[in-house]
């Protein structure tokens, strides 16, 4: 049975919510949390994503090291790419499902450009979606699916500084 939570049509005051920085609340899919400016792009790359047998997919949770394994999965795919990375930031050069392709229209995505990557033969395309809800795409799918864990203290930590500068940005 589907989860009625996957709606393409989803409203936010339909989602369990939760307190979670300051004003800012999180917002519950499919069993995980997320912000609110994420929610539609999680739930429309959840419904609408086929991925090509030749993809390769980066799976991660935030600050465990993805803009990293980007810089050297692009390197690894496209060769001698040092040019494109010393005037190119990883993630403009690898896009993530639910921000830059799924999350920046209510349109539909049906067809997902190569972005930046060198090799027009694979696409290069990254997520913090959690794995579990993508799990039956990507288990019907031939792609190649790269997944990157860090020992969950550090990623607290590194997390915990991100938001803070992320917060005090945000009060300027």
């Amino acid at each position: 049975m589907e989860d009625s939570s996957f709606d393409l049509d989803l409203e936010l005051s339909s989602l369990p919510k939760e307190k979670w920085w300051g004003d800012d609340f999180l917002f519950q899919l499919g069993g995980f949390w997320h912000l609110p400016e994420l929610i539609h792009g999680v739930n429309r790359a959840i419904k609408q994503f086929q991925p090509l047998p030749s993809d390769i997919i980066l799976s991660s949770f935030p600050k465990t090291g993805t803009t990293w394994l980007k810089a050297l999965l692009y390197s690894i795919v496209n060769g001698s790419s040092r040019h494109h990375l010393a005037v190119e930031n990883p993630h403009s050069l690898i896009p993530f499902l639910e921000y830059n392709i799924y999350g920046t229209t209510r349109e539909s995505a049906t067809t997902i450009p190569p972005a930046s990557n060198i090799n027009h033969s694979r696409r290069i395309l990254s997520t913090h979606i959690p794995y579990q809800l993508l799990d039956k795409t990507l288990d019907s799918s031939q792609c190649r699916v790269v997944y990157v864990t860090r020992n969950p203290k550090d990623t607290l930590v590194s997390t915990w500084h991100f938001v803070n500068k992320w917060k005090k940005a945000k009060e300027e």
